[in-house]
């Protein structure tokens, strides 16, 4: 799920209907298990990409140290022959795939910190809806 998805949904599900405040209280557990759900997606996502990254670190260090032909890896033979770990990190860095793999990192990096700023928001809505709940309460009477 996008980043804009997910905002999207959380713009209609952090409304309280302030006439029903027992049902939007109601769903808030609802709400809770649906972001957690995204979240805990979002971890899985998270690891498969480092995963890759991991992977395809190994396989371009043994590239650009000669121990593999870039036939191997679909990519051009690397007539250089690379001994320092330091030169092999900025190669690597520098890879178009690896950054790929970087930004989408980033991405679900992103899309976590939002997911945890969203639940801890569900977190706080039974206390409003409490809060409202007490205020009508007080208004009426009660």
């Amino acid at each position: 799920m996008e980043i804009k998805d997910i905002q999207k949904e959380w713009a209609e599900d952090a409304e309280i209907d302030k006439i029903l405040v027992d049902e939007s209280a109601r769903q808030i557990h609802k709400k809770h298990a649906k972001y957690v759900t995204y979240l805990s997606d979002s971890g899985l996502e998270l690891i498969k990409v480092e995963t890759k990254m991991d992977s395809l670190s190994v396989i371009l260090e043994q590239y650009y140290r000669g121990q593999i032909d870039g036939k191997t890896i679909n990519r051009p033979a690397f007539k250089l022959k690379i001994e320092t770990k330091e030169q092999i990190n900025k190669l690597i860095a520098a890879d178009e795939e690896y950054q790929k793999l970087i930004l989408a990192k980033k991405v679900i990096e992103e899309k976590i910190k939002l997911l945890e700023k969203i639940i801890v928001s569900i977190n706080q809505m039974s206390y409003v809806c409490g809060n409202i709940t007490e205020y009508r309460k007080f208004i009426g009477g009660h």
